[in-house]
């Protein structure tokens, strides 16, 4: 089954689609424990290999750590 999916307008007209399901990060800036670097990336991939586009990350997110890991795979 697809991931559910809606779309936002922005005050220029664009829409943007995302997913229904978001992808919290905050693990990704090591919050509970340290993760590596292969299991960051292997997560996010699975995430959007799922069809979730919404992901939310934060600089407190380990200083900046998690919109660096997600930013590295979503540049792929």
């Amino acid at each position: 089954m697809p991931m559910k999916t809606r779309t936002l307008t922005t005050r220029l007209g664009r829409r943007i689609p995302f997913s229904e399901l978001g992808f919290g990060s905050a693990p990704l800036g090591n919050m509970h424990r340290v993760l590596s670097e292969d299991d960051c990336r292997a997560t996010v991939q699975a995430a959007l290999d799922s069809g979730v586009s919404y992901f939310d990350t934060a600089p407190q997110y380990g200083h900046g750590l998690s919109e660096m890991r997600i930013g590295a795979v979503l540049a792929e």
